[in-house]
């Protein structure tokens, strides 16, 4: 007879379902970092404070791209969800995603802002655009507005 914890962690992490969907989106994209690229990379120092020591402008590009196509993934899966929209597998998804897009934009943004060079505002001028279409992407999604809008319908009965 299986436990509490086997049964809702194999329930969890069923097929269908957009959490483990999510997990394994982040699972590929951290198998696929490249060795040597900081922001990719787990942060060990205190308070989760990026190795700004280590990282170097040609950084962005790679993990950019990376955290983007992370990103769609998570989005796709949440969009594509058979189950009935939940605020777990819905709006709590969507706020759980792009976690790797957020880390490599915050550290990327605070030394543009802080700490820029020529390098980096050759990079915020190429991914500006791309980032803007993301987001884009993202708030037209017809599948995700969709899910939220049933949500929306539905929260009296919540």
């Amino acid at each position: 007879m299986k436990s509490k914890a086997v049964k809702a962690k194999s329930k969890s992490t069923s097929k269908g379902s957009s959490a483990a969907r999510l997990a394994k989106a982040r699972a590929g994209s951290a198998a696929r970092a490249k060795p040597g690229n900081p922001l990719l990379a787990r942060w060990g120092a205190a308070f989760g404070l990026p190795p700004f020591k280590k990282i170097d402008p040609a950084h962005f590009k790679a993990a950019f791209a990376a955290a983007l196509k992370e990103h769609k993934t998570e989005i796709a899966a949440i969009a594509g969800d058979s189950a009935k929209p939940t605020f777990k597998n819905a709006i709590a998804a969507l706020e759980k995603s792009g976690r790797l897009l957020d880390k490599v934009a915050s550290v990327f943004y605070n030394l543009t802002g802080a700490h820029t060079n020529e390098a980096l505002q050759v990079i915020e001028r190429d991914m500006a655009p791309k980032l803007a279409a993301h987001e884009t992407a993202i708030l037209l999604n017809g599948k995700i507005f969709t899910r939220v809008e049933d949500l929306y319908r539905r929260r009296d009965q919540l």
